[in-house]
């Protein structure tokens, strides 16, 4: 069988399964435009970030799928959520949605489920090559949109490979992307509590995350999810918190509000910032490698 020289990734708007349509072709076709760097777009066929490269482009350059084609496509295989047997034993999670965007590394894919579980398949034949469940689910429904999630961030320095989750119960799990055991020298046994740092906010409750983290230059960058609808003024921050890649140490956090002796601090009256939240950054965040900005 000739190897898939290109992959369409199709979502739906739950995750019964991920749909993955190729074309079949000859590796030499494939080769063709496969060539990018990591300023203008995902390359040799890959897909190493939830946005193509860490800018966020959302750029490839594979033209082996075209408007000529595209009518041709079949699907290749399809690709069970570990979520579902989960979702048929309780009710309680079958309110869900998949917003993930797989990785595509190394003839991997790597995506998160509705439930906050890790997935690796095999990108050419939809068998999974080992799941790994953080049980964020056993907090209860997530804050705002309840259980959704949009996927994991890679990191390798040439010898360890990496996956990263935050999670919907508010913690940042490091997991061996080859054996997709939990990193036991990543905080505590592979795991970080996110919200221990941030005032007002109770796992799950009213804090938790639902997109990937970003790196730049080792340093592990999180952002969060606070309902959009409070009932109370009392709200935790959505501070940015940053870690170090490899231990998960906390190395800064930066105040969305700003506290005492900040810039700014005075603009917000009757010391209303101290009990403020939101302003918390949900989405997917960019990173320029070059000069260190996220």
């Amino acid at each position: 069988m000739q190897p898939l020289t290109q992959l369409l990734t199709l979502f739906a708007s739950h995750i019964a399964c991920l749909l993955i349509v190729a074309l079949l072709t000859s590796p030499v076709a494939a080769q063709k435009s496969s060539k990018a760097s990591p300023k203008n777009g995902a390359g040799k066929g890959e897909w190493r970030y939830y946005g193509g490269d860490s800018g966020s482009t959302k750029y490839s350059p594979l033209d082996q799928i075209n408007k000529e084609n595209a009518g041709k496509l079949k699907i290749a295989w399809t690709w069970d959520s570990p979520d579902l047997p989960l979702q048929k034993e309780n009710r309680m999670l079958s309110s869900f949605a998949y917003e993930a965007t797989p990785l595509m590394i190394g003839g991997r894919l790597y995506t998160s489920t509705s439930l906050s579980q890790v997935a690796a398949i095999n990108a050419e034949t939809g068998q999974t090559i080992w799941t790994f469940d953080t049980e964020a689910r056993k907090a209860g429904r997530p804050t705002n949109l309840g259980f959704v999630h949009r996927g994991v961030t890679y990191w390798t320095d040439g010898k360890q490979e990496r996956v990263y989750i935050a999670t919907a119960d508010a913690y940042l799990w490091a997991i061996d992307a080859k054996t997709g055991k939990a990193v036991a020298e990543f905080g505590e046994g592979g795991k970080v509590n996110l919200a221990k740092a941030i005032p007002l906010a109770v796992n799950s409750r009213n804090y938790a995350v639902t997109s990937p983290p970003v790196i730049c230059r080792d340093v592990l960058m999180v952002g969060s999810s606070i309902g959009d609808g409070p009932i109370v003024k009392e709200q935790p921050r959505g501070d940015i918190q940053a870690f170090d890649v490899r231990t998960g140490k906390p190395l800064w956090v930066f105040h969305t509000v700003p506290q005492a002796g900040e810039f700014g601090v005075e603009t917000w009256e009757n010391e209303s910032w101290k009990y403020t939240g939101n302003t918390n950054v949900w989405t997917l965040m960019s990173v320029d490698e070059e000069l260190g900005y996220v």
